[in-house]
């Protein structure tokens, strides 16, 4: 048997207590292996198919294998089998052939049966733990870089008395966070560049800080990635693609480039969905989006809401733009209707009204006109106008959503629970391919690009500022005072077109008495004439 006491304690330490032992040959060998094993609280199966591995890639794995002559396992080994779920340990004196082109994130360690701490010995295969009493068996990190092939380099030691002791762990973390300027492709969506329109390279296009506003979300996922990658002492390759996250038919889009491999990191941010995520791994959180929230305020509204956005200035200029055009319109006009009219088709026209509807009648032209007073006040240009002075006359308000929450302001939305939900229970990532071999050592850099602030720094480059949470004051509780006045002035109008109308009727009647007289002026009909 093998040393099995250094064994169980090389798999504990992995946090592994089931086994597949990697071993063909004599039946009973095995069958003393698997016992040895479970004395030592391992459960074990030995077999010597390694195709047993592909219905384990779900959970830790421990794998040992013990070489031999002639021996031809590992070549039927898939290549994704030697990844970080698999804690392998290999006990022969070389590194086997197969071992020389793994994955970079193998975890595989060498156990020589012929050397220890004390120098070489022949450990042979005997369950007798009495003759290493007084040894030490040492461990080996097999590392394999992408470029440079498999090497072994000391790790850990085991001794009866002392148990594990790991001598070289922090050397073996350093190696696996340095690449050695292994090339790493990002795939990033081209999103508005355009070449002739921007007048520069795409590299430059996704560094440039002048136009945060434009695709930030794709600057700060290639950012981000970038920052991975400098971390790990990569050499970082742009590959342009021109969608996100688009997987019909022949569609090169970021999704695709990852999913098949070909690429190793995003250069945007995808959220986390069901269905992505069976094809991709998450590497960093970062939000890049901005989100805006209504709130009531409290405070108390401006009695001249309605009328503040336009100043007298304003008000003045537009006040003489009409009489100007009015002139205009009436020396212009050809027919008696159309220069009565002109004024009220001048103002009708600037309220986009239909001028054509314009009444006759003087009482039916001011109705009209105040109808399209109204019309402009309170759905056309007139309610932009009012947001912006809100926005200006608003008092403080919270600026983040720690302080909305903290604060005595009630959220506006109906949908809030939704919007919560869908945007910020699922985060944003920067991602990479489903199980990769790269996926624990970029989020080991991804924590620390978050740890040292870079992340936040990154933000407050490419992220649009937010405006403040009281720019949407529209939810305001609008009071009776608030629109006083424009009540006063619609009932002022209809007064004065109902005035209007007693008038034009007694202007009417007075004429046709006027003319009915005239016309018996006109036909020399006299009293002296009846009497004779």
């Amino acid at each position: 048997m093998l040393y099995m006491p250094a064994v169980a304690a090389f798999f504990k330490y992995k946090i592994v207590y089931s086994v597949i032992v990697l071993v063909c040959g004599n039946k009973f060998e095995q069958i003393q292996v698997l016992r040895q094993l479970s004395r030592h609280g391992l459960r074990a199966t030995a077999t010597c198919y390694p195709t047993v591995l592909d219905q384990m890639q779900t959970r830790l794995q421990g794998v040992l294998y013990v070489a031999q002559h002639n021996d031809t396992i590992l070549d039927q080994v898939k290549q994704d089998h030697f990844a970080i779920w698999n804690k392998w340990l290999v006990v022969s004196e070389e590194i086997p052939g197969k071992l020389k082109s793994m994955r970079y994130d193998a975890d595989v360690v060498l156990l020589n049966r012929l050397q220890t701490d004390a120098g070489y010995l022949t450990v042979g295969i005997t369950a007798n733990t009495t003759s290493l009493a007084s040894s030490a068996v040492s461990f080996e990190d097999v590392y394999a870089h992408p470029g440079g092939g498999s090497s072994r380099h000391a790790w850990a030691a085991w001794a009866p008395a002392g148990g594990l002791q790991l001598r070289h762990e922090r050397d073996r973390l350093l190696r696996r966070l340095d690449l050695k300027r292994y090339p790493m492709r990002i795939a990033t969506p081209i999103g508005h560049y355009d070449e002739a329109e921007y007048g520069g390279s795409f590299a430059q296009y996704v560094l440039d800080n002048s136009m945060p506003e434009r695709d930030s979300a794709i600057r700060c996922g290639y950012g981000a990635s970038a920052l991975i990658l400098e971390a790990l002492n990569a050499e970082e390759m742009i590959v342009q693609v021109q969608l996100w996250s688009t997987v019909v038919g022949n569609s090169t889009s970021m999704m695709t480039k990852l999913a098949d491999g070909t690429s190793e990191l995003s250069g945007s941010t995808l959220r986390m969905r069901t269905d992505r995520i069976e094809r991709l791994d998450y590497v960093m959180p970062i939000w890049p989006f901005i989100v805006g929230f209504t709130y009531l305020s409290e405070r108390e509204s401006s009695s001249n809401m309605f009328v503040m956005p336009f100043s007298g200035a304003v008000w003045g200029a537009c006040a003489a733009l009409v009489l100007l055009l009015a002139l205009a319109q009436r020396a212009t006009a050809k027919a008696p209707v159309e220069r009565d009219g002109a004024f009220v088709a001048v103002v009708a026209t600037w309220l986009q009204q239909d001028a054509s509807a314009v009444p006759d009648g003087a009482s039916g032209r001011m109705t009209f006109m105040m109808l399209s007073m109204f019309s402009m006040l309170v759905y056309a240009y007139y309610s932009s106008a009012i947001v912006s002075a809100l926005m200006a006359a608003g008092g403080g308000g919270p600026t983040s959503l720690r302080d909305l929450a903290d604060s005595r302001y009630a959220l506006a939305s109906e949908d809030y629970d939704w919007i919560r939900y869908l945007m910020f229970d699922i985060m944003s990532w920067v991602t990479t391919t489903k199980r990769g071999q790269w996926l624990d050592v970029f989020r080991t850099a991804g924590g620390w690009v978050h740890e040292t602030g870079l992340a936040k720094r990154l933000l407050s480059r490419w992220q649009v500022k937010p405006p403040p949470c009281r720019a949407a004051l529209l939810a305001e509780r609008v009071k009776y005072g608030d629109v006083a006045p424009l009540i006063v002035l619609t009932t002022v109008g209809f007064i004065a077109s109902v005035v209007l109308l007693f008038v034009e009727r007694a202007v009417a009647r007075w004429k046709g008495f006027t003319n009915v007289k005239s016309i018996h002026n006109d036909s020399g009909i006299t009293d002296d004439d009846d009497i004779d």
